[in-house]
């Protein structure tokens, strides 16, 4: 019983923290922007300068990986022999998901 009572005391006290941290969230400041925007901005301005060369190294990074990938999947389907069907089929539906998920610049 004195188990169930400290959870239960622990429930509504992370509870209304919970509460309150959203409530302090949700208020703006008289310059018009709130809690989570001024944390957005910092955010924004401290990684300006480093962003976009990180942004270029993963892309890079990224199309060498697919680029490996479709290699390897070419080897393996040569070494197992499978008929021409199969082989563009499978090509087709490598080349397709490596472009979907491309990263996009406008994100």
């Amino acid at each position: 019983m004195g188990i169930q009572k400290s959870l239960s005391k622990c429930h509504s006290g992370l509870g209304l923290f919970l509460l309150a941290s959203v409530a302090e969230a949700a208020t703006t400041n008289p310059g018009g922007s709130g809690y989570l925007d001024t944390i957005a901005g910092n955010f924004s301005s401290a990684t300006t300068g480093w962003m976009t060369t990180a942004q270029g190294y993963a892309k890079h990074i990224f199309a060498s990986l697919a680029v490996l990938d479709l290699a390897w999947w070419g080897i393996k389907n040569v070494l197992k022999k499978n008929d021409l069907a199969d082989f563009i089929g499978g090509a087709t539906l490598m080349v397709i998901l490596a472009l979907a998920s491309t990263p996009n610049d406008e994100r």
